[in-house]
């Protein structure tokens, strides 16, 4: 749901800065970065989980972090996540 929310936010004709600041204001990207930072991407059982898509799970540890990070890299790693889930 997250990233059909972010599909119409991403296609405006505003900013990128301003696309941004209403992508992370959509209740369902912020429930997702939520949920993703309580995840333990570091056990044993994501490794197994995820042994199939390393890419995706590596997005996913570096978004556990979110708050920590620069904006451009946020933003990178939303893409990331949003063609690893076209996949």
């Amino acid at each position: 749901m997250a990233v059909d929310a972010a599909a119409g936010i991403c296609d405006a004709k505003r900013s990128p800065h301003e696309q941004l600041h209403e992508l992370l204001s959509e209740s369902h990207v912020r429930e997702m970065l939520v949920t993703v930072s309580r995840l333990p991407v570091f056990s044993k059982e994501m490794g197994r989980a995820f042994q199939d898509d390393l890419d995706l799970l590596r997005t996913l540890k570096q978004l556990k972090y979110f708050w920590n990070l620069p904006t451009t890299h946020l933003a990178i790693l939303l893409e990331q996540l949003s063609r690893q889930n076209l996949r």
